[in-house]
């Protein structure tokens, strides 16, 4: 009798660590989404205050110029996240071949790979400088 109540306990006490594990995890994923809720209630206030931004911007210096620097300015945040975002991707992707190949190995991988990056892009360039140039040579004909 007295092994079947401590069967039962343990038992108890095994079913308690699992449902306070369970409410953990609930809690966590709750906070993470009322995170996620207040990251996008933030991202809208930004956005309206930079539209606000922008109107006065365009108010103050005339439309066209206004447009013209906020275009610019736009862009220059574009690129910066961009840059930004290749930048942890890359690191990423290093960390990784570090702990498979290396360190040696893996900074000649990411070179090559950077490399190559290069001159695809710089293919492209040229491949849209060609097709540019024979455009105008065929509207000037």
């Amino acid at each position: 009798r007295k092994l079947a109540h401590c069967r039962a306990l343990s038992e108890h006490q095994g079913e308690r660590r699992r449902l306070e594990q369970l409410l953990a995890d609930t809690k966590k994923a709750h906070r993470d989404l009322r995170q996620e809720h207040l990251t996008l209630t933030e991202k809208r206030k930004l956005e309206a205050k930079a539209l606000v931004e922008y109107i006065l911007r365009k108010w103050e210096m005339g439309n066209v110029k206004g447009a013209l620097k906020e275009l610019v300015l736009l862009w220059r945040k574009h690129a910066q996240q961009v840059r930004a975002a290749g930048s942890r991707r890359q690191a990423v992707h290093y960390a990784l071949l570090r702990s498979f190949e290396g360190e040696k190995r893996a900074g000649k991988h990411i070179t090559y790979l950077n490399w190559k990056h290069l001159v695809a892009g710089e293919r492209h360039a040229r491949e849209l400088e060609q097709r540019q140039a024979n455009s105008e040579v065929q509207l000037r004909s």
